[in-house]
């Protein structure tokens, strides 16, 4: 693990125009990029998504961004698992973004302990992901995120790697699935595929 730190996620049902968000510390926006699904997945595949944007805030949390409309808010202690990006991929980069939730028979502690053990699942059936982050979800406000305990970005360089390099081997499906189905649940969580499209000149990763 590379660092671990809060933030905050600003997420909205509208996707906005990103140049128009101004805030005071770091920020990234990240808006919805629709049409992009791979012929295997195990979590449901939809462009028919509740969030179409995101606000990503680090620094002073006491701060709120101007310009994304209407908006939940989650509190999140940020875990960056690994970061393998090149300059090659500024500007073609998207991501995975994992709204995810807990199934009622889990506790949330074994929820925690079996989301942080996934890295390596991701590490080693996702070879084409060059940056991993888990965000656990301390706290929320706002509609539609009641059921959120954590938040996965999955970083690609390029849509191609998304869609023909997402698993390593023939049962890396099953493998995933496996990991994932007896702690995750799929009808209240779901993923979006994003770009990052704005940013502050302060923001570092």
């Amino acid at each position: 693990m590379l660092w671990t730190r809060t933030k905050r996620a600003y997420v909205s049902a509208e996707c906005v125009d990103a140049t128009q968000v101004r805030m005071d510390g770091p920020f990234v926006v990240d808006t919805h990029r629709p049409g992009i699904f791979r012929s295997t997945s195990v979590a449901p595949q939809s462009d028919d998504v509740p969030f179409r944007s995101v606000l990503w805030s680090w620094g002073e949390l006491e701060a709120k961004p101007v310009g994304l409309g209407d908006t939940a808010m989650l509190t999140l202690t940020e875990s960056v698992c690994w970061d393998h990006r090149g300059a090659s991929s500024e500007g073609t980069a998207i991501k995975q973004v994992c709204f995810v939730a807990r199934r009622a028979d889990v506790n949330r502690a074994e929820f925690e302990r079996r989301y942080s053990a996934h890295a390596e699942i991701v590490r080693t059936h996702h070879p084409a992901v060059t940056r991993y982050v888990q965000n656990i979800v301390v706290d929320s406000q706002g509609e539609g995120v009641a059921a959120i305990e954590a938040i996965s970005e999955l970083w690609f360089d390029s849509v191609d790697d998304y869609c023909e390099r997402y698993y390593a081997h023939d049962i890396s499906p099953d493998i995933v699935r496996t990991d994932v189905t007896d702690y995750l649940d799929f009808t209240r969580g779901f993923n979006v595929m994003m770009e990052p499209t704005a940013s502050s000149r302060a923001w570092r990763q």
